[in-house]
């Protein structure tokens, strides 16, 4: 019975404490397993979805008028372009050096398809104007930039400097 008494107080000081900091371990292997688990189970359901995807997209045709404006003012490029800008605190100002009477017709091009230019002056912090020009890249029209020019101003701000055209397909 004192044997008995003598092993209870053993095990109730230092065993449960020693199981018990096994038992931790392993539960804390479990859960980073079950977490890389669900990890793998959203990337399956992304890759999954992602094949569905291309397979949709590769049945589909996009008209290529779609693609160009058929506003002769670009208002809505424009407005893309100022929205950018608002979105990344810049200064904007655009000027387009022709008009739709003027514009030049693409060569080598079956239609009707035009190039109208424009220049785009963005003022603000280095990054931003970063990703102006990223975002810029990725936008709805199509436009052609020819020209791209960066400095520092007086007050440690960024000017970019753009020429590009707009792409109109009256």
């Amino acid at each position: 019975m004192i044997l008995f008494g003598i092993f209870a107080a053993l095990m109730f000081t230092y065993g449960y404490g020693i199981l018990e900091n096994r038992n931790q371990a392993r539960l804390d292997v479990v859960n980073q397993k079950n977490l890389e688990l669900e990890v793998l189970k959203k990337e399956q359901l992304t890759y999954e979805q992602g094949k569905k995807d291309i397979t949709t997209l590769t049945q589909k045709t996009y008209p290529p008028q779609d693609l160009f404006s058929k506003d002769t003012k670009v208002v809505k490029e424009i407005k893309i372009l100022e929205d950018l800008a608002k979105r990344y605190s810049l200064t904007f100002t655009l000027t387009v050096s022709g008009t739709t009477k003027m514009a030049t017709k693409v060569t080598g091009v079956t239609g009707e398809l035009f190039l109208i230019p424009y220049t785009v002056t963005i003022d603000g912090a280095f990054n931003n104007i970063q990703r102006y020009i990223e975002a810029a890249e990725h936008s709805a029209f199509i436009n052609e930039v020819q020209q791209v020019s960066i400095s520092s101003t007086p007050d440690n701000r960024a000017r970019g400097v753009f020429n590009a055209v707009f792409y109109l397909k009256p």
